[in-house]
């Protein structure tokens, strides 16, 4: 992986702790399931 994308993936989860959401909520709000939004923030999503 290249190493410039892993850090842009990371900056979800400061965002979303800037704005005081766990995972779950992310997840709802985004229509997406919790274990993406976990792999995403951990640079596992392709």
């Amino acid at each position: 992986m290249p190493r410039n994308r892993g850090i842009k993936l990371s900056r979800l989860r400061a965002i979303r702790e800037r704005k005081a959401l766990i995972q779950d909520e992310l997840a709802e709000l985004a229509g997406i399931s919790r274990q993406t939004v976990v792999k995403v923030e951990g640079g596992l999503a392709g």
